[in-house]
């Protein structure tokens, strides 16, 4: 589990991002559900799912809403490259053209 904040630091954090490798997956938004985690990514069969908390509950939505201009298909692309320097090469090359 990786808790990363978006501004300043508070007493729960904005973002969570899991990496389901085994089991477990979306089920596992009932430990975020109880400190009211606003996003939570999933990592999960070489793909990225986002989950926002809305009125007690999550809902799957298609883009972050911290991060809108995030591509996530190219985030995936890149991720799932052999070699970090070119996944990263890739990713930065993207960014600056978009």
């Amino acid at each position: 589990m990786s808790l990363n904040y978006i501004g300043t630091k508070k007493d729960h954090p904005d973002l969570a991002i899991e990496v389901a490798l085994t089991s477990g997956g979306t089920d596992k938004l009932k430990k975020y559900k109880r400190f009211k985690i606003p996003e939570v990514w999933f990592w999960q069969n070489n793909k990225i799912l986002i989950y926002r908390f809305r009125q007690n509950d999550y809902e799957q939505i298609e883009r972050s809403e911290f991060l809108p201009n995030l591509d996530l298909e190219l985030l995936v692309r890149c991720v799932l490259m052999p070699d970090i320097v070119d996944a990263r090469m890739a990713f930065i090359n993207a960014i600056r053209q978009s």
